[in-house]
Order: structure tokens, then C-alpha cells, then sequence
């Protein structure tokens, strides 16, 4: 355990400062000069929307019975 910790702290301690930006964010940032913040958060928005599109689709398929179920079940209660 102690030598989890010691090493933990060593690695903060020692650790650089790095841009956790992903290829798409950093290309837009590059091409774009000083006026970075105009299609920062569209590239963002962008490589967002898909994550949650999946997300819900699993949700829907998965579930389809149920919340049909749960849904005759709140309008006839």
C-alpha cells in the first residue's frame, strides 16, 4: 500500500503539464489562430453527439417492453 501511495505521489510530482485535446478539437484550435474558441466547442458538440446517440439506442432496445409496460401502467393508474 505504501508503495502505491510513494509512487502515486512521485508520479504527480514529477509528472509535466500536458493538452488532453483530441485530434479533431486540436485541429480547429491550430487552423483557426487566436480566434480558438469559435469552432472549439462545434468540434466538441460534434464528437459528442454520437456517444449518446448509441447510448440512447441501447436504452430503447434494450428496454422496449418495460417502458411500454411502465408507460400503460402510469396512464391507467
Amino acid at each position: 500500500m505504501f508503495k502505491k501511495v510513494l509512487f502515486t505521489l512521485l508520479t504527480l510530482c514529477i509528472s509535466e503539464q500536458c493538452f488532453a485535446l483530441c485530434s479533431n478539437c486540436k485541429a480547429v484550435v491550430e487552423n483557426n489562430g487566436g480566434q480558438w474558441g469559435n469552432g472549439l466547442n462545434s468540434g466538441i458538440l460534434v464528437l459528442m453527439v454520437v456517444p449518446y446517440i448509441l447510448l440512447v439506442l441501447i436504452v430503447l432496445v434494450g428496454f422496449k417492453g418495460k417502458i411500454r409496460e411502465g408507460i400503460k401502467n402510469f396512464v391507467n393508474s
